[in-house]
């Protein structure tokens, strides 16, 4: 993958989108959000990669396409290998995740782990992962997108400090949650009548 250079000779930002193209996971308000920016000439890349639902996903799709043959500064990787999505969050400068539905935000947890800065939402699950640090939460509608994108594209300070955020995160393994699960289950046994 070869970074984008600005008119200035600088590398554009990288600006991450990891999951799969579907209506729940708002790929149309992020594409809306960055279609805003470019408009108004921040300059930076858009990353996309994850399989096509294509029940719910070919309208973001067909948005991608449109983008690109503006000459928008976007790729869409579709799906890739382990090799790959790791070489991807390697390249990232920026991790959006812009979900109106999550069961669980992987994809914020793996990006935190890299030490990424992270645009979420505070939709399901995301609210609790966003919570632990590294993490810009909005409400995922295109407008809150735009605004909190163009303060982490502009802001290297606030960059590095949600970096130091992430990696300071707790990373914890499944023997560890499967403990915290066991414990939860336990409280709600049956006491015996005294």
């Amino acid at each position: 993958h070869k970074r984008t250079i600005e008119q200035s000779g600088k590398p554009l930002l990288n600006v991450l989108c990891i999951g799969t193209l579907e209506a729940s996971k708002n790929h149309l308000s992020l594409l809306q959000a960055c279609e805003s920016l470019w408009a108004e000439g921040c300059q930076f890349e858009l990353t996309l990669a994850g399989m096509l639902n294509k029940e719910t996903g070919d309208s973001a799709a067909k948005e991608i396409q449109r983008l690109k043959s503006l000459g928008r500064n976007i790729s869409w990787e579709g799906a890739v290998s382990d090799n790959r999505l790791q070489a991807l969050y390697q390249e990232a400068d920026i991790f959006v995740y812009p979900s109106i539905y999550e069961g669980f935000g992987i994809p914020v947890l793996e990006a935190a782990s890299y030490g990424l800065p992270i645009l979420t939402t505070h939709h399901g699950a995301l609210k609790e992962v966003a919570s632990e640090g590294g993490c810009v939460i909005c409400d995922g509608s295109s407008s809150m997108l735009s605004s909190e994108l163009r303060n982490l594209l502009g802001d290297k300070a606030l960059r590095e400090s949600l970096s130091r955020q992430a990696n300071e995160r707790e990373i914890r393994s499944m023997k560890d949650v499967t403990k915290d699960i066991q414990d939860f289950l336990a409280g709600f046994r049956l006491q015996p009548n005294s």
